[in-house]
C-alpha cells in the first residue's frame, strides 16, 4: 500500500513542550514575585531584595530568603510605617487576578516555545 502521510516526532514535541512548560513557569513564578513584593512590607528593603523564584524542572517556587520573612509574613497585627503586610506572599497567590497573571505568563511561555 502507498499513499502519503506525515509522521509527528513526537519525542521533538514533547521536548518543545517540557520546555514551554519550564518556560512559562519561570515567567509565571516572576509575576507572582512581582504581586507579592507589593504587597510585603518594606521597612528597610531587605525582604523585599531576598524575594527570589527557584525553578525546579516543571515547577518551582517563590521565596524569601532572611531569616525574618515568616514572622512578618505570619504575624498580622504587625504595622509597617513604609506599607506592606503580612500574608504577602500567600494573599497574592490565592488572589484570581494573579493566578489569571500566571497562567497567561505560562500560556506565554508554552505558545513562544512551540513557534
Amino acid at each position: 500500500m502507498s499513499g502519503f502521510g506525515y509522521r509527528l516526532d513526537r519525542a521533538g514535541a514533547m521536548r518543545r513542550v517540557r520546555a514551554g512548560i519550564q518556560r512559562g513557569m519561570g515567567l509565571a513564578l516572576e509575576a507572582l514575585a512581582r504581586a507579592s513584593t507589593d504587597q510585603a512590607p518594606k521597612e528597610t528593603g531587605g525582604l523585599t531584595d531576598s524575594c527570589g523564584v527557584r525553578e525546579e524542572g516543571l515547577g518551582g517556587a517563590v521565596d524569601y530568603s532572611v531569616s525574618y520573612a515568616a514572622v512578618q509574613h505570619e504575624n498580622t497585627a504587625l504595622r509597617h510605617k513604609n506599607g506592606g503586610k503580612g500574608k504577602y506572599l500567600s494573599d497574592p497567590a490565592a488572589d484570581p487576578a494573579v493566578h489569571g497573571m500566571m497562567l497567561e505568563a505560562l500560556a506565554a511561555g508554552c505558545r513562544e516555545e512551540m513557534r
